[in-house]
């Protein structure tokens, strides 16, 4: 009787992750969800400068990112706005259409392919982390309500293992 690896080894059956796959279908659906309510909702790009002035006189922009944000992005305000929403489309159309054809037909290109939108994935979250002023998620017992971990967290994690993950793919 053989063992289960050797069965493995011999017929080939596990070729290619699948999970692999899977995940970066959810991020990019994620990402195309976000991208397309700020492209068909038409308030995005006007509204963009005023919603990252308010941020600043609130103080909850990082520190470090304040500089940039202020000598850089808001003078361009218009351009970023439209940046921000077909970048998040393009991720994840890349993510949806590059995963669904690994899946059925694996290639090494494929995952590279998968590997650069995850990468394009981390840096876009990195932004919105940076833009928030989010913090390290901590445990909070006043306010029961709150979920604790932020889905911008979980995003940036699985985007960085995807990346990883695709990118250490073998043929």
């Amino acid at each position: 009787m053989q063992n289960f690896s050797s069965i493995v080894e011999q017929k080939q059956i596990i070729k290619h992750d699948h999970w692999i796959d899977t995940v970066s279908l959810v991020l990019g659906y994620l990402w195309l969800i976000s991208g397309l309510d700020k492209v068909l909702g038409a308030l995005f790009v006007p509204g963009f400068a005023n919603y990252v002035k308010g941020n600043l006189a609130s103080g909850v922009i990082s520190s470090v990112y304040q500089p940039l944000i202020t000598n850089f992005i808001l003078p361009h305000s218009t351009l970023f706005a439209y940046c921000i929403e077909y970048s998040e489309c393009i991720v994840g159309i890349a993510l949806i259409v590059g995963s669904i054809w690994n899946f059925f037909r694996h290639r090494r290109f494929l995952s590279l392919i998968l590997a650069w939108a995850n990468v394009l994935s981390l840096l876009l979250i990195l932004n919105i982390i940076f833009a928030l002023g989010l913090s390290i998620p901590t445990i909070d017992i006043t306010n029961a309500f709150d979920e604790g971990v932020k889905l911008d967290y979980i995003v940036l994690l699985l985007s960085l293992l995807m990346a990883a993950a695709n990118f250490s793919e073998k043929n």
